[in-house]
C-alpha cells in the first residue's frame, strides 16, 4: 500500500519538548520576533504563539516541523552559473569593456 503524502494543515501545532525547544525558540525569534518565555506552555501554533491545549489531529512531529515548516530535509539546491552572453551586445553598444 502506497504511503499517503503528508500535507501541512492550514492550522497546526507542535509540542514543545527537550528535543525541539531550542529550535522552536530560534524559529519564533527569527520568524515572528517573539522571545517571550515558552517554558510554561506545552504547544506552539503556526503563528509562533504558545498555548496549553490543542487538537491532536493538527499536531506535528518535530520531523514534520523540520521538513514542512523549516524545509530542513529538502535537498540543497545547486547554484547555477548565470549566462550573461546576452549582455555582450549591450556592453559593446555602450562601449563598456
Amino acid at each position: 500500500m502506497k504511503e499517503q503524502e503528508f500535507i501541512l494543515p492550514e492550522y497546526w501545532y507542535i509540542e514543545i519538548n527537550d528535543e525541539n525547544r531550542d529550535l522552536l525558540i530560534k524559529w519564533r525569534k527569527e520568524t515572528f520576533n517573539l522571545d517571550d518565555d515558552i517554558s510554561k506552555y506545552k504547544y506552539i501554533n503556526k503563528l509562533g504563539r504558545a498555548c496549553g491545549g490543542v487538537s491532536v489531529l493538527l499536531l506535528l512531529s518535530t520531523e514534520q516541523f523540520k521538513t514542512h515548516v523549516l524545509k530542513l530535509n529538502s535537498l540543497p539546491t545547486i547554484p547555477t552559473i548565470e549566462d550573461y552572453t546576452y549582455s555582450i551586445e549591450l556592453f559593446k553598444k555602450l562601449n563598456i569593456q
